[in-house]
């Protein structure tokens, strides 16, 4: 992966070219493409990636961050995998074992670091595979599995808000970005209604 830290700052691309970049890796790992978290790092891309389980990636210069919690399970399979090497718990460039040096006392490891697509995907089929198993507390009555989109907390049918719409149009998850921070007018008579 190329180092995209300061892209669009120094003018090697637009930020239009640079997010699809960044959804281009996103979904040759099998990840789907959200809104930005936040956009004030090395990479300020206006798109990151979401997994199962409350998992968010974003891009840095050369590799992905990924935060949540990744069940302790997880982390000993990613560990014996042979791309374990550019799967790195906490982002230690020494690639330790992470349950004697990241599992926190809860049993997750919240940070990774990853070097390439190869293990970005690895990364990815393997925290699915997990949730598909246990389920998805960050999608606990299934709404998504199912195909519905989500504005805020409620369950709509996909297009139903505008906002997801277009979250399905560009190849993300029809998630409204908007509901939570109260903006989306849809959600407000949703919320009324209900």
């Amino acid at each position: 992966m190329d180092n995209l830290a300061g892209y669009v700052e120094h003018g090697r691309c637009t930020q239009e070219q640079l997010d699809k970049i960044v959804v281009r890796e996103l979904r040759r790992a099998g990840i789907d493409a959200v809104p930005a978290q936040q956009q004030d790092g090395e990479v300020n891309a206006t798109v990151g990636g979401a997994l199962p389980g409350g998992i968010y990636l974003h891009r840095a210069w050369y590799y992905w961050v990924a935060v949540g919690k990744v069940p302790m399970d997880v982390a000993k399979e990613l560990y014996a995998h042979p791309s374990r090497d550019s799967i790195r718990a906490g982002g230690d460039c020494t690639c330790p074992d992470p349950v004697g040096s990241y599992v926190s006392s809860d049993g997750y490891v919240g940070t990774y670091h990853i070097d390439d697509l190869l293990g970005l995907y690895v990364f990815a089929e393997t925290v699915k595979r997990h949730f598909e198993k246990v389920g998805d507390p960050a999608d606990p009555m299934g709404y998504l599995s199912r195909g519905l989109a989500v504005c805020g907390n409620l369950p709509v049918e996909p297009g139903e808000c505008d906002n997801t719409a277009t979250a399905e149009a560009d190849g993300g998850l029809a998630v409204c970005p908007e509901a939570s921070s109260g903006r989306c007018e849809h959600y407000k008579k949703l919320k009324a209604a209900r």
